[in-house]
């Protein structure tokens, strides 16, 4: 967040005195304060994803949820988050028997809301791995694909850091 010196990742080198260690796989984050960070992915639990993000001062997040519709242009939700911390939760799961799935966003502590889907989902992959990014203002990231079975196509999870 602008004006904050605190570190937004802090990481010990030193086990205790006697070993002294470094990762090389780990890099540090140094982000600027109008740059965007998030991190996330998915939940071992139900068909869970869950992101964390701090947007800084004067930007925004756009939280874009696009999916492929059988005969008709893709169903896209789109959410404005305001700067400080935000959390995002969405469950994307199949009904009984597969003919149609339910979709449950939750932004920060509000209400969730809830839709039902007229798709099919394909194989669920063996593992999202969990992703981290810094972005610009005006950079996007995809945060999650899905394939479907029907209509065929993937449903995408896009995040994109907005000027004010």
């Amino acid at each position: 967040m602008a004006g904050s010196s605190r570190p937004l990742l802090a990481s010990s080198t030193e086990t205790d005195r006697e070993i002294n260690w470094r990762s090389r796989q780990f890099e540090s984050l140094s982000p600027k304060a109008n740059q965007l960070f998030v991190t996330g992915g998915e939940r071992e639990y139900d068909h869970w994803h869950s992101w964390q993000a701090v947007v800084p001062d004067k930007h925004e997040l756009l939280l874009t949820i696009t999916i492929p519709q059988a005969d008709a242009e893709p169903k896209v939700i789109e959410k404005r988050l305001a700067s400080g911390k935000r959390h995002v939760q969405m469950q994307l799961k199949p009904n009984k028997d597969n003919t149609s799935a339910r979709l449950e966003l939750r932004l920060d502590k509000e209400k969730p809301e809830v839709s039902e889907l007229p798709i099919q989902l394909g194989d669920r992959p063996e593992k999202h791995p969990p992703i981290t990014h810094l972005l610009n203002p005006g950079d996007s990231a995809r945060v999650l694909t899905r394939t479907l079975k029907a209509p065929a196509g993937s449903g995408t999870v896009d995040l994109k850091l907005l000027a004010h």
